[in-house]
């Protein structure tokens, strides 16, 4: 009998039977996006919504110096979003609520921002009314009375954590003026940044926080840093069910460097049942071509990994990303999938596999057995008997095989081994036969892919052999 992964057609009978796996669709691709320098925040959502940005600010370690003055320009794309406003967290007695920032907007020249109820700290603006705020907006936030007085004593743990007050100085209100999906955000961004405590400059970068993104003060220089940026977002990739000795469409990852420095990368780190899936560094618009990439600021590269599960059930893979981006220095893709066993259906003629040759006084017995692997799907069972003037089929409902003109399922339910069964037993008259037994995994009485199947040629000759 052929081996299963091999593909071949049978005309006779069932029309064209092909043999073999097919691989299901679900491929997944994702493409990065260069963020701007000291992007603060993305944001998305459908037209008309309103959405917010915290603009947060802590210092990296508990001893770390604190923002007490903050000079910056806010900026965004004006084609797809308007300033609607901002607001500050204050809590009293144990509970916290937004309060909207007093703002200029439509009134004389001489208005001045109210102070933050929070930190005390005075605001000016520029433009100072908000509605000329097209896609930029400067903004001084200082304290007059206390010129140490930080804007929030918001600091990190060794673990990352944020302690303390709470980060978000301001939180800035953001109307959609078009839908914006939340695989293309709109990135806010923070442009001529100096930060200072009682007039004297405070070094600071702009990365990612738990739960988002702010300036972290710290006592040393500031430095350009790598940004690893990670697509698919999700952590967790279960591929679609996948038939042994076959191999899923692969999930294209994309890495890419959103920082300032050079994103140095480690060697992939696999584990659990690794060898269940493949790694492709070739795979992809920018193939990564191998497994510790360096990508400069901007730089994008891709990779694939696909499922192709040597054994039935399920699998687990976790690859770990090792890199010198400080704030995630070994990010970990878990990928799952489940190996579907495939069945090995078998038919013989007199013991033989492929064909026989016998005369018209000869009898011919014929046999199928089935092998599932683990595969318990339900499917349309296929016994068919092909010549160039019928085709007939075998019914197994019921106490004994009996065959019937026509096309049609011997059985229907569920894939299970089948020990060897006599299905004809007797002599045919001269000619070419193909005796058919395979199993479709559409139980709809139709033959159709994915259909396995196996058959076996009987030529009957008119003079004795």
């Amino acid at each position: 009998m052929d081996e299963l992964g091999k593909r071949q057609t049978v005309t006779i009978g069932l029309g064209l039977l092909v043999l073999g796996a097919v691989a299901p669709a679900g491929a997944l691709a994702a493409d990065a996006v260069c963020k701007p320098q000291h992007w603060i925040c993305a944001v998305s959502g459908p037209s008309g919504s309103t959405v917010e940005c915290p603009l947060n600010v802590v210092a990296a370690e508990e001893a770390a110096p604190r923002a007490a003055g903050l000079e910056q320009v806010l900026k965004w794309d004006p084609g797809k979003a308007t300033l609607a406003g901002f607001t500050e967290e204050y809590c009293y007695e144990g509970s916290c609520y937004d309060i909207p920032v007093p703002d200029c907007s439509g009134s004389s020249p001489d208005c001045t921002w109210q102070p933050l109820l929070y930190a005390g700290h005075t605001i000016a603006t520029a433009p100072m009314n908000l509605a000329n705020w097209n896609g930029a907006g400067g903004m001084i936030l200082f304290n007059m009375g206390n010129p140490a007085t930080p804007l929030t004593d918001a600091w990190l743990d060794g673990s990352g954590a944020v302690q303390g007050d709470h980060p978000a100085y301001l939180t800035a209100r953001f109307t959609l003026g078009t839908d914006i999906p939340a695989q293309a955000p709109m990135h806010v961004w923070l442009s001529d940044l100096t930060v200072d405590n009682n007039a004297n400059p405070v070094a600071f970068q702009v990365r990612d926080l738990p739960g988002g993104r702010g300036v972290v003060t710290m006592a040393g220089p500031s430095a350009p840093a790598p940004d690893l940026f990670l697509a698919p977002a999700a952590t967790t990739l279960p591929f679609p069910d996948t038939f042994t000795e076959g191999a899923s469409p692969p999930v294209i990852i994309t890495l890419a460097n959103t920082g300032d420095a050079d994103l140095v990368v480690a060697p992939f780190e696999v584990a659990g049942d690794w060898q269940q899936f493949t790694v492709d560094v070739e795979a992809g618009n920018s193939p990564c071509g191998s497994r510790n990439p360096t990508l400069a600021p901007c730089e994008v590269c891709t990779f694939g990994v696909a499922f192709a599960p040597g054994q039935a059930g399920e699998a687990n893979m976790t690859l770990t990303i090792p890199s010198n981006d400080p704030d995630q220095p070994a990010p970990v893709l878990s990928f799952t999938g489940n190996g579907i066993g495939i069945p090995r259906p078998d038919v013989k003629a007199n013991g033989e596999d492929t064909y026989i040759v016998v005369d018209k006084t000869q009898t011919v017995t014929v046999t199928v057995e089935l092998t599932s692997w683990g595969n318990t799907l339900p499917a349309d069972w296929w016994m068919i008997l092909g010549s160039r003037s019928f085709t007939a089929s075998c019914d197994l409902a019921g106490e004994a095989p009996a065959w019937q003109l026509g096309v049609a399922p011997a059985l229907q339910g569920p894939i299970a081994d089948l020990a060897p069964l006599e299905i004809f037993k007797g002599r045919l008259r001269p000619g070419i036969y193909a005796f058919q037994f395979g199993v479709d995994l559409d139980m709809n009485g139709l033959p159709g892919p994915p259909l396995f199947g196996d058959v076996v040629y009987v030529v009957v000759t008119k003079q004795p052999l």
